[in-house]
């Protein structure tokens, strides 16, 4: 009796857990703890310096240019910055996009999902918060992308036009906030997952979506090259763009180097994100196409590997496990996957690893939905434990997040106690990390100009009279550096003020 009694009451639970309302309160409830007791934190300082040109930061006026972020979100940010300057708009945008595609997910699992497989994807989509710990613009696309896939899956394979029409919104989202990412992460999906080409009248949604994200892209574009001084910004970000994301690029070719007319002090800067007078837009481009070195295949495979170990263990298990399992479609995606990267990578540029986590996460969700528990009852223990282990891991590293953060603010904070007030300090490109606090929700409280893809920001240039490319040669301005770049890039600095960094909270002036 007493082992009925027990049976009985692990079945209830199974029961309550698999539920609808369970799915909800076992989703709704880390997503309150997150923010309960951890902050947003901004994987790197690109989505700082989103906010800083939204918010107006550089320049003291919001702008809606946000570069990389289609000019749309600008429009609905920078009046809000205007009207509600001490709210954090962009953090509060960016945790608001991931949370919309946490539940968008979870509502198609509860929805349509049922017993324990509603249970297992809920408790896998949780995973999804922990990009809270790293929040940045390109994960966001991404996973915006994965959920409009996911919408329209469950939505044309039980006939929901609502959740189709819904998916088209998700769709110009992920577009909107990061065009390429919904590109490398949206199409594959859709071809390998949905699209059936005796159905191609069926997916009129999806035509309409990506008429809509190309329209967005059109109206961005037109936004850049209709004013000449933020068309030459663009062109020259994209130059640039295509030496810095650029493995391949032979910096040594000093016949190469001679044709351009570029110095060992133009190289040598170029490495560190610094970008000199000689480097024109027309010059960046040319180099680039001319000191390409192919790549062979071996080698971008080891390339992949050595950033991106974890992800590329991940989906070669979960390939091999595809296989053994006949899910012959999440092998064949995996292998499309891995042909899109390598034809990236030999003809572009770097594949945006960024791209690779939303695509693991689809990954696994499609893994987990195929899966048939009732044939493999003894692998829904092995699906529960291993997701309960990564979510542990996430809690782990997200905890280490916290501490490593808050410990670099109240670094940042000493050395701001220690600079003069009243000044507008120049940031030196491989320093930033040290004056700027990724919490999402701390502003730096010292004026500075960085240098990096905001090189030649037109909004900064014309504040800015004698505005220079290259920080170091600014000279009424101070700089600020880390003492390992100021030994390695004394003999090019030329300001009269320089503060270095040492041991990430101490401040060394100096005067040239």
């Amino acid at each position: 009796m007493l082992s009925d009694k027990k049976g009985f009451n692990d079945s209830a639970i199974i029961q309550i857990l698999s539920s609808r309302i369970g799915c909800f309160v076992i989703s709704i409830i880390p997503l309150l703890a997150y923010f309960i007791f951890f902050p947003v934190v901004y994987e790197q300082n690109d989505d700082i310096w989103l906010r800083s040109m939204a918010s107006g930061y550089f320049t003291g006026k919001p702008d809606f240019h946000l570069v990389y972020e289609n000019n749309i979100i600008g429009y609905i940010l920078s009046p809000l910055y205007n009207s509600f300057q001490n709210i954090e708009w962009y953090a509060l945008f960016m945790i608001l996009m991931l949370i919309i595609s946490f539940f968008s997910n979870l509502y198609c699992i509860i929805k349509f999902e049922e017993g324990i497989k509603r249970f297992i994807l809920s408790l896998f989509n949780i995973l999804l918060l922990y990009f809270l710990s790293r929040l940045q613009f390109s994960y966001g696309a991404g996973f915006l992308a994965i959920s409009a896939i996911i919408t329209q899956y469950y939505g044309y394979k039980n006939n929901k036009k609502g959740l189709l029409i819904f998916s088209i919104l998700l769709m110009a989202l992920s577009s909107a906030i990061r065009f390429e990412m919904f590109l490398f992460t949206y199409f594959t999906f859709f071809v390998v997952f949905i699209f059936n080409i005796k159905k191609f009248k069926n997916y009129k949604v999806v035509y309409v979506g990506v008429f809509l994200t190309l329209a967005l892209k059109l109206f961005h574009n037109y936004q850049y090259s209709s004013d000449k001084k933020w068309n030459d910004y663009y062109e020259f970000n994209k130059a640039r763009q295509s030496i810095i994301a650029n493995s391949n690029i032979d910096y040594g070719n000093k016949k190469i180097n001679e044709k351009f007319g570029l110095t060992d002090k133009d190289v040598a800067l170029a490495g560190k994100f610094i970008f000199t007078q000689n480097l024109t837009t027309d010059t960046m481009k040319q180099f680039s196409k001319e000191s390409y070195k192919p790549v062979s295949i071996p080698e971008i495979l080891r390339f992949c590997f050595s950033y991106t170990k974890p992800y590329f263990i991940a989906i070669s298990i979960f390939f091999i496990l595809s296989l053994v399992f006949k899910h012959y479609k999440i092998a064949f995606f995996i292998a499309l996957h891995f042909i899109v990267i390598i034809i990236t990578m030999r003809y572009v540029n770097n594949i945006q690893y960024r791209i690779l986590y939303p695509t693991l996460f689809g990954i696994v969700f499609f893994f987990l939905q195929e899966f048939r528990h009732d044939r493999w009852p003894s692998l829904t223990i092995v699906n529960i434990s291993i997701i309960g282990f990564f979510l542990l891991w996430a809690l782990r590293d997200t905890n280490q997040t916290k501490r490593i953060s808050i410990r670099a603010l109240d670094n940042i904070r000493a050395l701001e106690k220690q600079l003069p007030k009243g000044k507008t300090y120049l940031v030196d490109p491989t320093s930033n990390m040290l004056i700027y606090s990724r919490l999402a929700f701390e502003k730096p409280t010292i004026k500075t100009i960085f240098f990096g893809w905001i090189t030649n920001l037109p909004t900064i240039k014309e504040q800015y009279s004698s505005y220079n490319s290259n920080p170091y040669e600014m000279k009424n301005y101070p700089l600020l550096i880390s003492d390992e770049s100021y030994k390695t890039s004394d003999r090019y600095i030329n300001n009269k003020e320089v503060y270095i960094i040492e041991n990430y909270k101490t401040i060394k002036f100096k005067e040239h």
